[in-house]
Order: structure tokens, then C-alpha cells, then sequence
């Protein structure tokens, strides 16, 4: 069987556009390795409007360092050998999760009304 996506094939980082290389042929881009970066399928859950689309995206290592702190660590699966306890992992960002998702609701309803209030008044300009 041959392998669809050969080694050297390149991502770009989704946040600065650096190359990240596959390290070798594989069918399955987010089981594969790489080199600068980390590349994995996401996919859009009930609530997004991509509800569910999926992606495989890269982000490369600087960007990774630069961001960390606005990522979740929930462990290194090289060390271990079961999946963390995501409950345990996410228990100390529980505050910040629940004010981002009413932030998120309010912002989301606000464009909303805004995008509702400017459909009115294209839809009283061709009236006229």
C-alpha cells in the first residue's frame, strides 16, 4: 500500500506560517511525525459555526513556546501510560472556562442583533 502524503510534505503553522516537515510517508497526517511543530485533527464541536467540520492544522514549536500560556498542558503521553484525567487537568481553569463561554455567549449574541439590525435596514433599502 502505498502512502498518500511523502516524507519532506509541509504544513504551514496556522499562527506565523513556518514550515513544519513530515519526518516520513504516511496515510494519517495526525498520527504522523514532524519536525518543528505539532500537527493534529481538530474538530469543530455543537455551538460553532463550523459545527462539524474538522481540519488537521500544524503549530510550530516557537509559536507553541511564544503561546504557552495560553494553552491547556494535559500531560506527555511519552510518560505515561493511560490518558490524563482531563477532569483533574481542567479543574484549576474551571472559573476562567465558564467567564471565556459567558463572554463568548454575550459577544456571540451581540454580533447577533448587530448582524440582524444590519439585515433590517438592507432589507428597508430595497423596499425603496
Amino acid at each position: 500500500m502505498n502512502n498518500f502524503f511523502k516524507e519532506g510534505y509541509i504544513i504551514k503553522c496556522i499562527i506565523c506560517s513556518e514550515e513544519i516537515k513530515l519526518l516520513s510517508d504516511t496515510n494519517l497526517l495526525h498520527q504522523a511525525m514532524w519536525h518543528n511543530g505539532i500537527v493534529d485533527k481538530i474538530a469543530a464541536p455543537f455551538g460553532s459555526i463550523f459545527d462539524g467540520n474538522m481540519y488537521i492544522i500544524g503549530i510550530c514549536d516557537k509559536c507553541i513556546k511564544e503561546k504557552e500560556d495560553k494553552l491547556i498542558y494535559v500531560g506527555d503521553y511519552l510518560m505515561t501510560d493511560k490518558d490524563p484525567d482531563l477532569y483533574k487537568v481542567l479543574q484549576p481553569y474551571k472559573e476562567e472556562i465558564i467567564k471565556s463561554s459567558i463572554k463568548r455567549k454575550i459577544e456571540d449574541k451581540k454580533l447577533f442583533n448587530k448582524t440582524k439590525k444590519k439585515q433590517h435596514y438592507l432589507n428597508k433599502i430595497k423596499k425603496k
